[in-house]
């Protein structure tokens, strides 16, 4: 076997030096043509039995739960934080009325009413004011 990789040796390096090698023969190990014959024995092969477990190295299904439930809470405190975010600065006093329509633009009836109260303080003003 030293005389085969000795032999196998001084010709790979010729071969590098001369360019001659590609990707997948520097990948292979050298071997030689001639192999001297065997002088071990041959007994009985064993083979080792595949391997039946499937560890994949993924995650288990208890922990795949805990990440889908710390995923829902962190949701939830950030929506949580959100609305009273929400609601700290919306202004203070009556609720909204939720029969009026929607919309930028008061009702009519509405509109008049108050520029008619609108206008009498400011007679009163006027008045007061003289």
């Amino acid at each position: 076997m030293a005389a085969s990789l000795a032999l196998t040796l001084p010709a790979a390096a010729a071969a590098a030096a001369a360019g001659a090698t590609s990707p997948a023969t520097s990948l292979l190990p050298a071997t030689s043509t001639t192999q001297a014959p065997s002088t071990q024995s041959t007994g009985p092969v064993t083979v080792a039995p595949a391997s039946t477990s499937s560890s994949s190295g993924g995650l288990s299904s208890a922990e795949e739960i805990a990440i889908f439930v710390a995923a829902a809470l962190v949701i939830a405190v950030i929506a949580r934080i959100i609305m009273s975010d929400a609601r700290r600065h919306t202004p203070a006093g009556d609720a909204p009325d939720w029969e009026r329509a929607r919309g930028t633009v008061k009702p009519l009836e509405q509109r008049i009413k108050e520029s008619r109260a609108k206008a009498k303080r400011a007679r009163r003003a006027r008045r007061a004011g003289r």
